[in-house]
């Protein structure tokens, strides 16, 4: 992210973000770049220009060309944007590059970063979009205004922070054939399967009941991937975190859950397996078999 990186006007700590690239390169994964522009990761030296649109307009040029740039080739595809659109509301979040570069700063972002790497695949990433149906209303929005201008955006990537319960899997697989309507590549970006709803301590236990619940849970979110959208615009479902000890509901949010793959002791859990075999039963067959 843009707060952890650019420490100064051109001058840059790449130093972990070029470990994640040779650790990457060394074993074969693709790497997914998250993410140039959010509301919240916008260092001080930035900030204090507010007002200048001049030289944020090149300072936010010369950010495209230098992260993308440095890496072209390297990271497959990009969050250019992050939750741009307000909750419950049919607006545009006012942040700091709306306010000062004005709404196009958006298809300036897109623009920049394809001509940087023409081969990388662009997103869009945005959360609450299956819960929230107004927001989701000016999501499509913003899709569509951006297609009618031939921005180069291919992707939308769907969080999916959710509940075992909520949101409906109704309305999951309505974003989905959405987003699928729009030719876009749907990543599954940040996905965790919490048990408490935000905010309100239902469980303090993780029991066998509620793991089994999770399980099942995601097997019928990976199914309705497989389901909705065609194999050539899945760019992968991607787990947000890794160990429950470490997920950001306890180390951001600051109260007790168990939403990831992995208990605190880096157990697997039966959603662990439940997502592998709902990925196994949905994969092609190679031909010939049986």
């Amino acid at each position: 992210k843009l707060s952890n990186i650019a420490v100064g006007e051109g001058t840059y700590e790449w130093t972990h973000a070029d470990e994640a690239v040779r650790f990457a390169e060394a074993n074969d994964i693709r790497l997914h770049g998250h993410t140039l522009f959010w509301h919240y990761s916008i260092p001080g030296f930035i900030r204090e220009m507010e007002g200048d649109t001049a030289r944020i307009g090149q300072i936010f040029d010369q950010i495209v060309d230098d992260y993308i740039g440095r890496y072209k080739g390297k990271v497959a595809g990009w969050d250019i944007v992050n939750e741009v659109v307000n909750d419950q509301s049919d607006s545009m979040r006012e942040t700091f590059w709306y306010r000062n570069l004005g709404p196009g700063y958006i298809a300036r972002a897109f623009r920049r970063a394809h001509a940087a790497d023409p081969d990388a695949i662009l997103f869009y990433n945005e959360y609450k979009i299956a819960r929230d149906s107004l927001k989701f209303s000016r999501v499509l929005k913003v899709l569509d205004e951006l297609q009618a201008d031939d921005v180069p955006i291919h992707g939308v990537g769907f969080q999916m922070h959710v509940e075992y319960d909520v949101p409906s899997l109704d309305q999951v697989r309505n974003v989905f054939r959405e987003l699928v309507k729009r030719d876009l590549v749907i990543h599954v970006s940040e996905l965790d399967i919490a048990v408490n709803p935000r905010d309100t301590l239902r469980f303090t236990v993780m029991t066998d009941s509620l793991l089994q619940r999770q399980r099942e849970r995601i097997e019928q979110l990976t199914q309705i991937y497989i389901e909705e959208v065609p194999e050539d615009l899945r760019y992968g479902i991607t787990m947000w975190g890794v160990s429950d000890k470490y997920s950001w509901y306890r180390t951001y949010l600051r109260y007790l859950d168990w939403p990831l793959l992995f208990d605190s002791h880096y157990r697997p859990k039966p959603a662990y397996d439940g997502l592998l075999e709902a990925a196994r039963a949905g994969a092609p067959r190679k031909s010939g078999a049986s």
